[in-house]
């Protein structure tokens, strides 16, 4: 069983293997700052840039499928922009689509964003979070209830780099 703290997180696996980065997201800015992923309680870590989940275990075995898993870039900007939008609230469908898709250069539709979005909760599910992390409102949109997310801010240095995520550092 792999362990892992929040002080040191060793998140190479899995990443590209010539070290290029994403670019980030438009839509990844909160308080004028960068943010380069998310905490979702204390269980899963999102990088964003690397387009990277994984699993965090503080010293509590879990049976879970992976530790390590990676989004697509059209799974990692929904993802990201529904937890900077979507975290309690609704995000439109119309706003998804025109976010996620338009300003990426593709061409949105609502039967792909049900197919991405359900990729994306089998991804986490693998993780051990619900498979409905990301749910439907009807004629609505997306949200993302009960779960606690926080912004992680920082610069990336390489594969390897140090974040604040507002409650202490985390060395990624």
């Amino acid at each position: 069983m792999w362990r892992f703290s929040l002080k040191s997180i060793d998140i190479r696996k899995g990443m590209r293997t010539d070290g290029a980065v994403s670019p980030s997201p438009p839509m990844m800015k909160s308080r004028d700052t960068e943010v380069s992923g998310f905490l979702v309680g204390e269980e899963v870590l999102v990088n964003v840039h690397h387009r990277v989940l994984q699993r965090l275990t503080h010293g509590v075995d879990r049976q879970s499928q992976a530790h390590t898993v990676r989004l697509g870039a059209t799974e990692m900007r929904l993802l990201a922009y529904l937890l900077l939008h979507a975290n309690g609230k609704v995000a439109t469908y119309n706003k998804i689509l025109t976010t996620v898709w338009v300003h990426a250069g593709l061409v949105p539709s609502y039967p792909r964003l049900c197919r991405v979005m359900q990729g994306v909760n089998s991804k986490l599910s693998q993780l051990g979070l619900s498979n409905t992390f990301i749910h439907t409102v009807r004629n609505q949109g997306c949200c993302i209830e009960g779960y606690v997310i926080t912004p992680v801010h920082g610069d990336i240095k390489g594969p390897l780099f140090s974040v604040n995520t507002g409650r202490m550092d985390v060395e990624l």
